[in-house]
Formats: C-alpha cells, sequence, structure tokens
C-alpha cells in the first residue's frame, strides 16, 4: 500500500489506510463483536478484497459479475468497517486479549480514540480529491458553445472515455443536446450498441463506428483525435457515412452529418446474421443486421424472407429439428443461406458441431493457411500473428456435395467452403475460422474471399435519413411526427425496452427490434407517433410478490405479538 498514491490521479479508485488499518484491530477484538458487527465486517472484507486487481479474475467468475460491480459498493463497505471497529458487547461481555490497568473500559476507549482519529486525518487528506471542482478544459468549453448554437440532436463523445465525465455535463445541461450515451452506459440497454461501436474504434473498422453513429442518432461527433490510429482513412470514412469535419480544438475535432433534426432511419434488408459472433462480420460488412436472438428456432420464417441472405455464425437453438425447419423454409423461399459450424452446439454422438447433415471435424493448425480453389486458385493467408495465439482452431467440413475451397491437412483434404444440397436449395457451409481470422489479422487476402463469398461491400454509404417534423422526449417516452411518400421500414434511434408501447395516429402499432433499438413500418402519409413505456409483467409478478410478503410479515408479527 502506497500512502501518496491517492495523490497521483485523482480519478484512480482508492481504498483508504485507515480502512485497512482497521480490519485488523477487528480481527484483535473479534470476540468482543456482536454477531451484526462481525457480519458487517466479513462482508466489508470480501467486498474489499474483490476491487484487487489480482483478485479481478475470479469476481469475474461469479454470477452476475457483469452487474454488480465492487466498485460501486466501495461506500457500503466502507461503512461496514467503520460500523464493526466501534461496536463492542456491554461490559459484561467484554472478552479482550488485553486489559489496561485504568479501567475496565480502557482498551475500548483507546481503541475509539485511536481509530476516529485515524479516521479524521485520512479523511482531511482524502476529502479534496473527492469532491474537487476544477476548471474543465477550454476545448471542451467551447465545443459545448459550439454545439448549443449550432442545429443538431444527438452528439456521440469518440474518445474511449479519456475525457472522462465532463462531456455528459457540458452536452446536456449546458449545450441542451441528447446524448448516444453518456457516462455510465454500462448498464443501459443500448451496452451492446455502444460495447461494439467502441471496438470498431479500438481495431479502426471505421465504416461500422460510422454505421452505429447514424443509427443511434448521433448528429454530431466529438471526436479526441489521439485515438483515432489512420486519420487518412477516418476522414474519407467519415464523408462516406455523410458527416463531414467542422472545426478542431486543441485535439477535439466536432463532425456533423448531413442532418439538422432528429430523424429516422430507413432499413435496408440485405443480410440477416444469426448468433454470437455477429459482430464479427458486422465489422467487416456494416450493411448487415445483426440479429437480436443467437437461436435460430426464434426467428419466424416470415420475416426472414425479407433478406436476401442470411449468415450463421455462432447460432443455436432450443430445437434442433425447429432450427433446421426454419433454414430450409427460407431456402425454399428463394434466400441464400451461409452457416459457421463455428459456435455451434455439438451433435451428442458424434462430439462435433452438425447441421443439415454436415458435420464439422476440429483441425488445429500452427502454420497460415494456404487455400486452393475448384479451379486450382490459391489464397495464401496471413500468419496469425497474435502472439497469444500458437495454436490455430478450426473444422474440416464433412458431408459438403460440392467442395468450393480447401486445404492440405497431413495429406488429406480439408475442406473450407462448399455448398450441401437440401431439397434441391444449396446450403453454403465456410470454415477455416476466416471471419475472425480476417477480424484479427485484417489480412487483405481474407476479406476479398469473404466478400466474394457472401456478395457483400465492406464500405458504408450515407443512409436514407428522414427527418422528423416534431419530436419531443418526455417522461414517460418520446412523441413524434413524420412523413413519407412510400410505404417504408425505419430504424428509430430509441432503444427497445421491455414493456414499450407504441401508437401511431392514436392506434396501437405492432413494432419489432432492430439490435436493441426500435424498428417500424411506417404507411404513405404523415403519421404522429407515441412511444411510452408500461408496465412489464416481471413488475407485476414482484408487486404481487411483494405484497404477499407483506401479508405474511404482518401475520407473523401478528402471532408472534400474541404469542408473548
Amino acid at each position: 500500500m502506497d500512502p501518496f498514491y491517492r495523490f497521483a490521479d485523482r480519478e484512480a479508485f482508492y481504498w483508504g489506510i485507515s480502512i485497512i488499518f482497521a480490519l485488523p484491530l477487528i480481527i484483535l477484538t473479534w470476540r468482543s463483536k456482536p454477531p451484526w458487527a462481525k457480519s458487517l465486517a466479513i462482508c466489508g472484507a470480501i467486498l474489499i478484497v474483490f476491487t484487487f486487481p489480482s483478485l479481478r479474475l475470479l469476481y469475474l467468475l461469479l454470477p452476475l459479475s457483469h452487474l454488480l460491480w465492487p466498485h460501486y459498493f466501495a461506500g457500503f463497505a466502507a461503512l461496514s468497517i467503520i460500523a464493526s471497529s466501534l461496536a463492542f458487547f456491554p461490559v459484561k461481555k467484554w472478552a479482550f486479549p488485553f486489559r489496561f490497568p485504568f479501567s475496565k473500559a480502557g482498551p475500548v476507549i483507546v481503541i475509539v480514540i485511536i481509530l476516529s482519529a485515524a479516521f479524521l486525518l485520512d479523511s482531511f487528506f482524502s476529502v479534496r480529491l473527492l469532491a474537487h471542482t476544477g476548471a474543465r478544459a477550454h476545448n471542451l468549453m467551447e465545443s459545448a458553445e459550439m454545439l448549443q448554437a449550432a442545429p443538431g440532436w444527438r452528439v456521440a463523445t469518440i474518445d474511449l472515455s479519456q475525457l472522462g465525465s465532463a462531456p455528459s455535463y457540458l452536452f446536456v445541461e449546458a449545450s441542451g443536446r441528447e446524448q448516444v450515451f453518456g457516462w455510465a452506459w454500462q448498464g443501459a440497454t443500448t451496452s451492446n450498441n455502444i460495447m461494439l461501436l467502441n471496438t470498431g474504434l479500438e481495431f479502426q473498422y471505421y465504416p461500422f463506428l460510422f454505421r452505429s453513429c447514424l443509427f443511434l442518432g448521433a448528429t454530431d461527433l466529438l471526436v479526441k483525435d489521439d485515438v483515432i490510429k489512420d486519420p487518412h482513412t477516418f476522414s474519407l470514412e467519415a464523408e462516406n457515412a455523410g458527416y463531414s469535419h467542422i472545426v478542431t480544438i486543441d485535439g477535439i475535432s466536432i463532425w456533423h452529418a448531413g442532418i439538422d433534426r432528429p430523424y429516422l432511419v430507413e432499413m435496408k434488408d440485405d443480410c440477416l446474421v444469426i448468433g454470437e459472433y455477429a459482430p464479427s462480420i458486422a465489422m467487416h460488412f456494416p450493411d448487415v443486421e445483426m440479429g437480436v436472438s443467437s437461436y435460430i428456432d426464434s426467428y419466424d420464417p416470415e420475416d426472414l424472407r425479407r433478406y436476401s441472405s442470411v449468415i450463421l455464425y455462432g447460432a443455436k437453438w432450443r430445437s434442433k429439428a425447429r432450427a433446421e425447419q426454419v433454414i430450409l423454409d427460407y431456402a425454399a423461399s428463394g434466400g441464400q443461406v451461409f452457416v459457421e459450424l463455428m459456435g455451434m452446439p455439438e451433435d451428442v454422438l458424434a462430439k462435433q458441431p452438425e447441421f443439415l447433415g454436415v458435420y464439422g471435424e476440429m483441425v488445429f493448425l500452427r502454420d497460415p493457411l494456404s487455400l486452393v480453389g475448384r479451379k486450382g486458385d490459391r489464397y495464401q493467408l496471413d500468419p496469425f500473428s497474435l502472439e497469444d495465439i500458437e495454436v490455430w482452431k478450426t473444422f474440416a467440413l464433412q458431408g459438403l456435395d460440392e467442395v468450393e475451397l480447401e486445404f492440405d491437412y497431413y495429406g488429406m483434404s480439408a475442406p473450407v467452403y462448399g455448398h450441401r444440397l437440401v431439397g434441391n436449395k444449396k446450403i453454403h457451409f465456410l470454415s477455416g475460422n476466416l471471419v475472425h481470422h480476417a477480424f484479427l489479422t485484417k489480412d487483405a487476402v481474407a476479406q476479398e474471399l469473404l466478400k466474394d463469398i457472401f456478395a457483400l461491400r465492406s464500405e458504408f454509404t450515407a443512409v436514407s435519413l428522414i427527418p422528423l417534423l416534431d419530436y419531443q422526449a418526455t417522461e414517460n417516452g418520446y412523441v413524434m411526427s413524420c412523413r413519407v411518400e412510400n410505404d417504408v421500414d425505419v430504424i428509430v434511434p430509441v432503444a427497445a425496452l421491455d414493456g414499450m408501447r407504441v401508437e401511431m395516429d392514436g392506434e396501437p402499432w405492432p413494432y419489432k427490434v432492430y439490435e436493441n433499438l426500435l424498428r417500424l413500418s411506417i404507411p404513405a402519409g404523415e403519421h404522429e407517433i407515441v412511444i411510452y413505456l408500461e408496465k412489464t409483467p416481471v413488475y407485476r409478478w414482484g408487486a404481487a410478490l411483494s405484497m404477499i410478503s407483506l401479508l405474511f410479515l404482518g401475520y407473523g408479527l401478528f402471532y408472534m405479538r400474541k404469542k408473548l
């Protein structure tokens, strides 16, 4: 423990020396503590220990660790230790391992005085670190003033959280703008959307970054320039997506979309990716839609017919027969299906992933893949490159009717891409873990292969935005109006929450979910849309359970009173 660590960085989390000092004193006086004080000491010590970096991995293995962060309970842990350290049995029950000659209360008095002085002294040096209002950076202030003066809707801060919490206040309170995400976005419904946005920024998948910003309603971007690893490519992709550079102020740039008011996004039903690894494909091909569920049998075949192709990557099922039937019905309607077996459940008997009669035999590679096409074309992929990946795990496909790509594995042909005829329809299968390899290495050969296989674009061009005629965010939801020339499916840049209800022109209106955002089908004409929340079934069940518990508690108290 370095007592001066707290002065190095005001934003760093730090446990006071006095709290740690109180723990051994609690142990020394353990026999003199009442049961509630012992419980508090144990709970506080556990919460303190879980904040240590060396034990972070252990904590992450616990259920709900992604929701219950130890730092959030730091106040309770500190209060528990303080309360436990100052709590003792009555005088007659004192049992200290040492005694003072002055009085029976001597040990307690000395301990309380020492601890109180330590707590007060520790707090004296720390309070200014915890409660401080330093001057805000002038570039943030100037940016906020520019946003306040210019028309727009939402602002997204592209900074990987390096600018701290100041933008959350400045852009909302000072500039009057909505935010795509604030300082504590981790618990939001759209937290996965934001996490993937940051992943696109870190791995330089800029088309996906701008696509995500537009879908989330960002008319303005505030970019911390030094988090952009490739400024030239960033600028080109920003312009392709419809964002233009406005100004740079001491390392912070402002970019503005080609629209100055709240809007809806017209949907493209090109390709749907189903499975937990869907983001890896979306990073390469930002026009795809990532399915909200990883379970194939949770999709309606009628809804799938809207898409020209469906990709399964890390997909699962509750009923395999039902999942296969959903895909066969979709293929029969004319849709193209691509299946990557990686991440799929294993067959119980074969201990291999299997779908529609095609199996994946596990193989382990140490050398880069050298692929051979059906016409003899050769494709040499880059090494797997990452230092922590010594062996590349993938599948050799078994059961294909025609092989289009393969590699040599110990003198045997190992298929990587091909198709199987099921009911006279081609179902395409892909292996080699090519998508993940391309995501990690950005290998141009692998990326071109994927583009040819899926027939998708790696670029993201500006989508059609429908400006809202009127928009208002209320305590209960949103009220907006729009005019469309034709029937259209749109993405509403609003989180799709449980219990959400939509009305159009005063009538209940069905909605769907697009990557945690609201999706609506709007007929031609001018319409008023009202979005609001109702109490969910979980809320009603919780209220009923609380009432039943109160009744039991009342009965118990009444019964105990009669007994006494």
